[in-house]
């Protein structure tokens, strides 16, 4: 049986980033206040506008040219609330590109747009971003 994926628009550049669907559990977040999107997820796409996307808005689709999509390597960065007294931060996921280091993913965060994520509370990160601390997540490496 195929792989399944899901895709991630972006609303910067129109181009799309795909994801196996067994990397959502990676980048899904739950909201601290039930409501009917409880679960969402910030996504940076690789021209750097960062969007929110509830999950269970995110099409799926079945591989069909490949029996097993491989989980990408994933950079995590958390940002600080626009809340000055919210104690949560907000969490964002992008592709780690192929050869880049922690320390470029890093830099290249100030020069995100990310005026639609939110934190789990439903607060929007502060602007100019802020990192705290991020981290690159490998799930399948080679």
């Amino acid at each position: 049986m195929a792989d399944s994926f899901v895709r991630i628009p972006c609303n910067g550049c129109s181009v799309d980033t795909t994801l196996p669907q067994r990397s959502l559990p990676d980048i899904t977040q739950h909201r601290t206040q039930p409501s009917a999107e409880t679960d969402f997820a910030n996504f940076v796409c690789s021209c750097g506008q960062g969007s929110l996307h509830p999950v269970v808005q995110l099409e799926r689709r079945e591989a069909v040219s490949v029996a097993r999509v491989v989980r990408p390597p994933l950079y995590c960065a958390s940002l600080k609330c626009g809340v000055k007294h919210c104690d949560l931060h907000v969490v964002v996921h992008a592709i780690a590109q192929s050869g880049a280091q922690k320390s470029e993913m890093d830099e290249a965060v100030g020069k995100w747009k990310i005026d639609e994520l939110e934190c789990r509370s439903g607060h929007h990160a502060k602007q100019l971003a802020t990192l705290l601390y991020s981290h690159i997540f490998d799930p399948e490496p080679d």
